[in-house]
């Protein structure tokens, strides 16, 4: 009898359907460029727009050197992930978004929406900078958050139960974490460091508590440069409750993102490096803890082919299991391609997908994927990222684009892709696009359709 396994699409030789503002690709597999530009798009936020619709942020860059700009795009998409519409937000001092897990932080509430994201000030230091708009996209104000004595990065925006806490890092002497907390019109009502001073931190994301505090993530670094994944707990008046540090290989470790489980306690995930240097060998990440910060267990995802590899993102699905978003270095070095995980509130990996893009005009690209949500139809969810062409100068309008998937619960583009039979029906014409690759947390036998000197990958290993 054949086994059950998982699908893995190339997708190399979908038609090109729409223009590259529309979305390219399949119907579940998109990429975007903001209006006719040849800049790049980073796509770091997605969030509901009105009833049916999806608002997607982007970082854009354009020009080089001293003509280098880079601003906020926001794309309304359809139901069917068509763009409608779009929107430049913009202000007199360039915008420059350094940060590495939500360069912009988007926060729906209920007249309308919150952008976050990093902006140099007249002083040229960093600053936090905070958008309002209404519902139709339309700026209502801004706020500037800076001490005006060291550069600040914002990461996440958390909304608490009278107003919001704007959390990242200010590049002080050592570096701290920094939270400002505001009110609903961000206006700042109190702010605070956090953070020991024999250790540089960078805080990457932040989560509320059940007590309208909130806890941090990010890596804190030693003087002897030992680097170590840390969760912070804080009141709801900025004081350290604990903090504790996290390591799996005692080489280094970060977390990029944290969220509150229904259950009770939290998961956050990021990279650990298994060797010393810090990107030799980086494995996908994941730590549940209790409300007290004690580990009650600890996952690394690992692919033997592989050499680096990263969890941005996470959500809680309703029935308990976790989607995590990342991105893995297959083979060869810049080999990027997005990867999705799927996991039991017990750690256990239930499936551990790789997808990457291509169509008529793009022979070939690496990706990420730092983002995800629930879908408006709750048996889907929504990933989205970055995808760089290969190589980098063909074709010229592929510089870098935003990236969109659509994946059912079990990590298929196309409803039904982990059973066998069938396959024919459903992807007549695909060709050598269709690969059948195993569920490697239930270890089973592989299957492939692709080219038939193509190697199997070899199956990844899980710890601990």
């Amino acid at each position: 009898m054949m086994r059950r396994g998982l699908i893995f699409l190339a997708l190399w030789s979908i038609p090109l359907l729409e223009a590259a503002a529309q979305g390219l690709g399949n119907e579940n597999n998109r990429r975007y460029a903001f209006g006719q530009h040849l800049g790049n798009d980073f796509t770091t936020e997605l969030e509901y727009f009105k009833d049916e619709a999806y608002l997607m942020v982007a970082r854009i860059d354009t020009g080089v050197g001293s003509n280098r700009r880079t601003w906020i795009g926001l794309s309304v998409l359809d139901i069917s992930l068509d763009k409608i519409s779009e929107r430049r937000l913009d202000h007199p001092v360039n915008f420059f978004s350094i940060n590495t897990s939500h360069g912009n932080h988007t926060s729906r509430v209920s007249d309308g929406y919150l952008v976050l994201t990093s902006v140099y000030d007249s002083t040229s230091l960093l600053s936090g900078y905070l958008f309002k708009l209404n519902e139709q996209l339309d700026t209502i104000w801004t706020r500037l958050y800076s001490d005006g004595q060291a550069s600040f990065t914002a990461q996440e925006l958390l909304p608490m139960s009278d107003g919001f806490s704007l959390v990242g890092t200010t590049f002080s002497t050592p570096s701290k974490g920094m939270v400002y907390r505001l009110d609903n019109a961000g206006n700042e009502q109190w702010s605070a460091t956090v953070g020991s001073p024999e250790y540089s931190y960078s805080i990457h994301g932040g989560v509320r508590t059940s007590d309208d505090g909130m806890v941090l993530v990010g890596n804190r670094r030693s003087s002897n440069n030992v680097k170590r994944a840390i969760a912070i707990r804080l009141s709801s008046t900025g004081e350290v409750i604990w903090e504790q540090p996290y390591t799996a290989f005692s080489h280094g470790d970060v977390f990029q993102s944290i969220i509150a489980l229904s259950s009770g306690g939290f998961v956050m995930v990021g990279a650990s490096d298994t060797i010393p240097g810090w990107v030799d060998r980086l494995k996908q990440y994941v730590v549940r803890i209790n409300e007290a910060g004690d580990t009650l267990w600890t996952k690394l995802i690992d692919e033997p082919a592989s050499n680096n590899r990263c969890l941005w993102d996470l959500i809680e699905l309703p029935d308990g299991n976790l989607i995590a978003v990342g991105m893995i270095d297959l083979e060869t070095s810049f080999s990027w391609k997005g990867s999705v995980t799927k996991l039991s509130s017990d750690g256990e990996v239930l499936w551990h997908n790789w997808y990457q893009y291509t169509d008529s005009t793009a022979s070939a690209s690496n990706g990420w994927l730092m983002e995800v949500m629930l879908d408006r139809d709750p048996n889907y969810i929504l990933c989205a990222g970055t995808l760089y062409p290969v190589p980098f100068s063909d074709p010229v309008d592929f510089d870098v684009d935003s990236w969109l998937i659509r994946l059912d619960m079990d990590g298929c583009l196309v409803p039904g892709c982990n059973l066998v039979t069938g396959i024919n029906t459903q992807y007549v014409g695909m060709g050598e696009a269709l690969r059948l690759q195993p569920s490697y947390a239930l270890h089973d036998t592989a299957h492939r359709l692709a080219k038939p000197d193509e190697p199997l990958r070899p199956t990844p290993t899980y710890y601990p």
